[in-house]
């Protein structure tokens, strides 16, 4: 790659970046394209010469967030797969789950804000779902694992699994500073209290 390359490369990351902490703490339609591009320390022109537009920068966020996820949820997916044993796969799971969610808390709030919007183009903390849902689906029937009442096991993944998950990275900072505790401890904890309630409950109510 030449300098002229990776200097470009370079600028656009350093973009991206400061586009995610401005929508991350505003929301997108608080942040401003001005701001970012003096954030970022460029010219708001440089901006619109990498993405056409603030929905732009936007879109490739999400792009880049969700081709990371699946990549990331492959590599371990296969790994929990080819090293666990069937009676301790979702335990697993659990930790895999927290170990990607522990990875970009600004694009956590991004996904957050945007479910949230009124009206909305993207769903993308569904969309996360479903892509998460389709490959352990996949693997545990591969690993012999059945399931009974599907619409009630779509439900409670997503409720008592992916939601409490992706709060507790949110929130376990603010907590920790709050409640004056350990933050490696608290991880600890929380991963204990979903396999004795939110595991115990899928491997005793929906597995044939």
């Amino acid at each position: 790659m030449t300098t002229q390359k990776r200097d470009k490369v370079k600028t656009r990351k350093k973009i991206l970046d400061t586009a995610k902490k401005i929508f991350a703490e505003k929301g997108f339609e608080g942040a401003r394209v001005d701001e970012i591009a003096e954030q970022a320390g460029v010219n708001k022109s440089l901006i619109y010469y990498y993405f056409d537009s603030k929905k732009a920068i936007l879109e490739v966020l999400m792009q880049e967030f969700f081709a990371e996820s699946i990549n990331w949820k492959e590599k371990h997916l296969k790994s929990v797969q080819k090293n666990v044993d069937k009676d301790n796969i979702f335990e697993s799971l659990t930790d895999s789950v927290v170990d990607l969610l522990e990875g970009d808390k600004e694009i956590l709030k991004i996904i957050i804000i945007e479910e949230l919007k009124s009206e909305k183009e993207h769903w993308p903390l569904f969309q996360l779902f479903d892509q998460g849902l389709r490959d352990s689906f996949e693997m545990f029937a591969d690993s012999g694992i059945e399931f009974q009442q599907k619409d009630k096991l779509m439900q409670a993944i997503f409720y008592f699994g992916l939601i409490p998950s992706i709060f507790f990275m949110l929130l376990r900072e603010e907590w920790s500073d709050y409640y004056e505790s350990n933050i490696e401890e608290d991880t600890e904890q929380f991963i204990e209290i979903m396999k004795k309630t939110y595991i115990d409950f899928l491997k005793n109510e929906l597995i044939k």
